[in-house]
């Protein structure tokens, strides 16, 4: 992840860095020194989590359906979650 170096560098050049992230990532997040924000509810997943998540999605042919599927419930849908989790961390800042 190269986003690691960069939040590195930042840390070390006095910066405070916040992460909005899913679960998965927090030790990650935390363990380079960044403040760590959780995704919670729909929008806490990973690309790792398609096939065990949405299930259904292994039925779509690749393509405008796959990619349609993925539009709406991977990313339209958890807006809602990260707008909460974005706000958090508004907040906190």
């Amino acid at each position: 992840m190269p986003i690691r170096t960069i939040a590195k560098l930042l840390i070390a050049s006095g910066y405070e860095v916040t992460f909005v992230s899913g679960s998965p990532h927090q030790k990650m997040i935390e363990g380079i020194g960044c403040t760590y924000i959780p995704l919670e509810g729909y929008g806490d997943w990973t690309e790792a989590d398609l096939g065990s998540r949405w299930p259904e999605r292994k039925f779509l042919p690749p393509g405008p359906q796959q990619l349609s599927f993925d539009i709406e419930e991977c990313f339209v849908k958890s807006i809602p979650s990260q707008f909460e989790a974005s706000q958090k961390a508004m907040e906190m800042l």
